[in-house]
């Protein structure tokens, strides 16, 4: 069933925000101090509490983003709304800045995969000009 795949995935997804060092989210999740509950680390626990994801347009929420992941705290809410929600609760919109400011802290924690993305970068932008594209 689709919905078993799609709620396994939020479930796989939270689980590396908060414990998984390596994951690029760690640092506003595991890194902050959000926790799992216990009994949400088995699947079949988690879906006993949440049920299935609803469909792909939902995602998991924390009511208390200062707060882990356990029943009274989490819902599955639509993508919209958790985007308008997290705008909201940072007290900015997703600003180009605010992405900068990211992307710096990101380079910082990953410098061997920023020099992998330019590589990989460099290596298209010079296929595109080969080509005759925009940049040639």
């Amino acid at each position: 069933m689709a919905a078993d795949r799609t709620t396994y995935e939020s479930w796989y997804a939270m689980k590396r925000r908060c414990l998984d060092v390596s994951h690029m989210a760690y640092m506003y999740y595991g890194g902050k101090g959000i926790t799992i509950c216990d009994a949400w680390l088995d699947f079949n626990n988690f879906v006993a509490d949440m049920g299935l994801r609803p469909d792909t347009s939902y995602s998991l929420d924390r009511i208390d983003s200062n707060l882990g992941y356990y029943k009274e705290n989490c819902q599955w809410l639509k993508k919209v709304d958790n985007s308008k929600k997290a705008n909201f609760r940072h007290g900015k919109s997703y600003t180009a800045e605010y992405r900068k400011e990211a992307n710096r802290k990101l380079r910082k924690l990953y410098p061997e995969r920023v020099k992998k993305y330019k590589a990989r970068y460099k290596e298209k932008l010079e296929a595109l000009r080969g080509l005759g594209g925009k940049n040639s």
